[in-house]
Protein backbone atom coordinates (compact mmCIF):
# COMPACT_ATOMS: atom_id res chain seq x y z
CA UNK A 1 0.00 0.00 0.00
CA UNK A 2 2.96 2.32 0.67
CA UNK A 3 4.22 1.78 -2.88
CA UNK A 4 1.05 3.28 -4.37
CA UNK A 5 2.32 6.46 -6.00
CA UNK A 6 -1.18 7.85 -6.50
CA UNK A 7 -1.48 8.65 -2.78
CA UNK A 8 -0.17 11.98 -1.54
CA UNK A 9 2.96 11.75 0.58
CA UNK A 10 1.05 12.69 3.74
CA UNK A 11 -1.25 9.65 3.39
CA UNK A 12 1.70 7.31 2.89
CA UNK A 13 3.37 8.71 6.00
CA UNK A 14 0.21 8.18 8.07
CA UNK A 15 -0.16 4.61 6.82
CA UNK A 16 3.50 3.94 7.65
CA UNK A 17 3.11 5.31 11.19
CA UNK A 18 -0.11 3.39 11.85
CA UNK A 19 1.14 0.04 10.56
CA UNK A 20 2.08 -1.90 13.68
CA UNK A 21 4.07 -4.49 11.76
CA UNK A 22 6.51 -1.88 10.58
CA UNK A 23 6.89 -0.47 14.08
CA UNK A 24 7.51 -3.94 15.49
CA UNK A 25 10.10 -4.66 12.81
CA UNK A 26 11.81 -1.33 13.49
CA UNK A 27 11.93 -2.12 17.21
CA UNK A 28 13.44 -5.55 16.52
CA UNK A 29 16.02 -4.09 14.16
CA UNK A 30 17.10 -1.38 16.59
CA UNK A 31 17.27 -3.43 19.78
CA UNK A 32 18.28 -6.87 18.55
CA UNK A 33 20.73 -6.38 15.69
CA UNK A 34 21.37 -9.68 13.94
CA UNK A 35 24.80 -8.82 12.52
CA UNK A 36 25.72 -12.43 11.99
CA UNK A 37 23.99 -15.78 12.23
CA UNK A 38 25.26 -18.86 14.02
CA UNK A 39 25.01 -20.91 10.82
CA UNK A 40 24.03 -20.72 7.20
CA UNK A 41 21.26 -23.30 7.41
CA UNK A 42 17.73 -21.94 6.90
CA UNK A 43 16.54 -23.62 10.12
CA UNK A 44 19.29 -21.96 12.17
CA UNK A 45 18.43 -18.51 10.81
CA UNK A 46 14.71 -19.09 11.38
CA UNK A 47 15.41 -20.21 14.95
CA UNK A 48 17.47 -17.10 15.69
CA UNK A 49 14.75 -14.83 14.33
CA UNK A 50 12.07 -16.62 16.39
CA UNK A 51 14.22 -16.35 19.53
CA UNK A 52 14.63 -12.60 18.98
CA UNK A 53 10.88 -12.21 18.48
CA UNK A 54 10.15 -14.18 21.68
CA UNK A 55 12.71 -12.15 23.62
CA UNK A 56 11.05 -8.98 22.33
CA UNK A 57 7.62 -10.25 23.43
CA UNK A 58 8.89 -11.13 26.91
CA UNK A 59 10.49 -7.72 27.34
CA UNK A 60 7.32 -5.95 26.15
CA UNK A 61 5.27 -7.98 28.66
CA UNK A 62 7.79 -7.27 31.42
CA UNK A 63 7.73 -3.56 30.56
CA UNK A 64 3.92 -3.44 30.64
CA UNK A 65 3.75 -5.15 34.05
CA UNK A 66 6.63 -3.22 35.58
CA UNK A 67 6.19 -0.42 38.06
CA UNK A 68 8.90 1.78 36.54
CA UNK A 69 8.50 3.51 33.24
CA UNK A 70 11.71 2.29 31.55
CA UNK A 71 12.46 3.05 27.94
CA UNK A 72 12.41 -0.17 25.92
CA UNK A 73 16.00 0.24 24.70
CA UNK A 74 17.25 0.89 28.24
CA UNK A 75 15.47 -2.21 29.48
CA UNK A 76 17.05 -4.29 26.70
CA UNK A 77 20.49 -2.91 27.60
CA UNK A 78 20.05 -3.69 31.29
CA UNK A 79 18.90 -7.25 30.58
CA UNK A 80 21.73 -7.81 28.10
CA UNK A 81 24.28 -6.52 30.61
CA UNK A 82 22.91 -8.72 33.41
CA UNK A 83 22.92 -11.82 31.21
CA UNK A 84 26.53 -11.27 30.19
CA UNK A 85 27.82 -10.86 33.77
Amino acid sequence: MINNFEFPDENSALIYKKDGRLNAFKQLKQNFPLKYFLGDNENVIDSQIWIVMLANLLIVLFKSKGKRNWAFSNLVSIIRQQLMN
